[in-house]
């Protein structure tokens, strides 16, 4: 991550200052004419931004500029207080993009919580624009200076990072901003999150869209290696897993970065310098080549067999059995092995997938279930949608923060999306299904008129535009339409950045994987109730709302969720001071090792099988 030490803005329009910046939390997608919110962030009558954080963790806000501005440019922030200052601080402009289609499972069922942000858009007689990419304020586009047009906001995004060892205590500066001085307070609490995530965010990545994200042929991609590696390196500054099936010891060590990911190397700070990440995927045929190298490295509470992806008939769940039966005898029963798809069979004439799976990947299986699930020596992982937000452009901002909070009430012990770089949609507009021959993947080799244009558009996944044999497309009644699914990060390239640009949900992604860790320092102290507490208090419980997503993306049962930002932030402040009155000596006295790897795939040699 490219980290900056500036932060002050200045508003200027026609050589004169004007107001018309206001402060909003992580969690809260600014609609383009939205007026002045309250914020628990900031107090109004002091014109004080007012952050608490631990240590290693990155804490944010957003500034809004609202009225007729033109120029405004960025400067300088320190932040003071009893240790040293605090200067590594990230900026970004907000990208908004149009997302006129409310997601959805098909033209009957909308993400439940996409139609929730679409109501309060039609109520305010707002655009259908969305923030979306986190540009650079140094991009030589859509970075700063910018003007504001009257009547639609402009955000900036601010990321401060602290690091580990900092000094508690308050720690001030000033934001000039919009002609008014905004104070910044930051209270750093006397305690640090782990480096390690106990609830681990995974993101599929397929490397070969990465050139084709850069506009170059994918035979490009192993010369850039590099590339991917600051695609890994970005998202694991934001506490997710970036990962692709691992095919075997040459791909794996060399071709690609993922093995330097696994063992920590690749990660140099200022989070997580030399820690791996908690997972490792490995495809089905690989179980007996990857064994061995498994073993050495002790990585058997991270690695898994990936069999199959939503088997939808009865002939699909008996081949998962068998590659999965097969996978396990060939890592020598060490490996565990994998399946996006609930616990329970879709239809109870199908045969159970007990025999051959051990990690039930979906949002269709209730989270009250889970519990007995385990006793049977299986684990739950959540998929997309999962329990709760939706991992959508046009989901409300907490969407993406709520996995992590579902995960820790439920139990499940990851959540996946399945990818991060889909900017072509072959599943649907160049269907591999009825489209084998390499002239069916034209994209291949000339990727640039084939990718969704995302800096204008966000529906990246349109099932209406499936093909379907005799040439007829899908249609719309039954098509998934989601914007931004499977899509996290975005070539630089288009603004002028030399790598990838992260955007509004992987902020709010990593805010999640914060969140939960406070929650889990509790959890260890034998304060579990009161984590649990906050947690119900936002995510209200249970809800029904009717049938199985087609695709699995979401269950039948799961949980509502509070869509105010606000609230989250509350609440993560209240689990901050009963940590910081716990203090750091008595958790690190308490919890080691403090970095401990947690136990996604419920390997039983690991804290006899319990996730962490």
């Amino acid at each position: 991550m490219r980290l900056l030490t500036w932060i002050v803005v200045g508003v200027m329009c026609c050589g004169e200052a004007m107001a018309g910046v206001w402060v909003a939390g992580p969690s809260k997608k600014v609609l383009r004419n939205e007026a002045a919110a309250p914020s628990v962030l900031f107090e109004d009558s002091s014109k004080t931004v007012v952050l608490h954080a631990a240590g290693n963790e990155f804490v944010s806000f957003q500034m809004v500029f609202s009225g007729d501005m033109a120029d405004v440019n960025v400067g300088k922030l320190t932040l003071k207080g009893p240790g040293k200052d605090i200067t590594l601080v990230d900026m970004f402009r907000e990208h908004y993009v149009a997302a006129p289609l409310v997601s959805r499972f098909s033209a009957a069922q909308s993400l439940w919580d996409c139609g929730k942000l679409d109501q309060q858009i039609k109520k305010a007689n707002a655009p259908r624009e969305f923030p979306v990419q986190m540009v650079p304020l140094g991009a030589s586009k859509y970075g700063a200076p910018f003007a504001v047009k009257a009547g639609k906001n402009e955000v900036v995004w601010v990321d401060i990072f602290v690091p580990e060892g900092q000094t508690p205590g308050d720690y001030t500066g000033t934001v000039t901003a919009g002609g008014t001085t905004l104070n910044v307070k930051l209270t750093v609490w006397n305690f640090a999150l782990p480096s390690v995530n106990h609830f681990p965010q995974w993101a599929m990545i397929s490397p070969e869209f990465i050139p084709t994200s850069f506009g170059r042929p994918q035979r490009d991609l192993l010369a850039m290696r590099d590339m991917v590696g600051k695609f890994v390196q970005i998202a694991h500054d934001h506490r997710l897993i970036l990962d692709e099936e691992w095919y075997g010891n040459d791909h794996t060590l060399k071709e690609m970065p993922f093995y330097e990911a696994a063992k920590g190397s690749l990660f140099t700070g200022p989070f997580g310098a030399g820690f791996g990440q908690e997972l490792i995927p490995i495809a089905s045929d690989q179980a007996s080549g990857l064994v061995d190298l498994i073993k050495k490295e002790g990585w058997l509470n991270r690695a898994f067999v990936m069999t199959g992806d939503e088997p939808n008939d009865k002939d699909a769940y008996e081949a998962v059995i068998k590659i999965g039966q097969a996978a396990k005898q060939a890592g020598g029963g060490a490996i565990k092995t994998f399946i996006t798809e609930q616990y329970e069979p879709s239809d109870k004439s199908w045969p159970r997938l007990d025999a051959g799976i051990d990690i039930f990947c979906s949002g269709g299986t209730p989270p009250d279930t889970i519990p007995a699930i385990e006793t049977k020596g299986k684990v739950v992982w959540t998929y997309n949608s999962g329990y709760a937000g939706a991992c959508a452009v046009d989901a409300p901002g907490a969407a993406s923060r709520t996995q992590a909070w579902a995960g820790f009430v439920s139990g499940s012990r990851v959540w996946f999306f399945w990818d991060a770089v889909y900017i072509v949609d072959r599943q649907n507009k160049f269907s591999q299904r009825y489209s084998a021959n390499p002239r069916g993947r034209p994209w291949m080799d000339n990727p640039k008129p084939y990718r969704t244009d995302v800096w204008n558009n966000m529906l990246n996944f349109d099932e209406s535009l499936k093909p379907q044999r005799g040439g007829k497309l899908y249609g719309e009644a039954d098509a998934i339409r989601i914007n931004g699914d499977g899509l996290l990060l975005y070539a630089g390239n288009e603004v002028g950045i030399d790598g990838p640009i992260a955007d509004f949900r992987m902020k709010n992604i990593r805010q999640g994987g914060q969140d939960f860790e406070y929650m889990y320092l509790l959890d260890k102290m034998g304060q579990g109730e009161l984590a649990k507490k906050e947690a119900m208090a936002l995510l209200t419980g249970q809800a029904r709302i009717g049938g199985t997503s087609a695709d699995g993306q979401s269950g039948e049962i799961r949980y509502n969720y509070d869509l105010d930002g606000n609230k989250w932030d509350q609440s993560r402040i209240r689990l901050g001071e009963a940590l910081n009155a716990i203090g750091d000596a008595v958790l690190r006295e308490k919890i080691k090792p403090y970095n401990q790897y947690p136990n996604p795939v419920g390997d039983k040699a690991m804290y006899n099988g319990k996730r962490y």
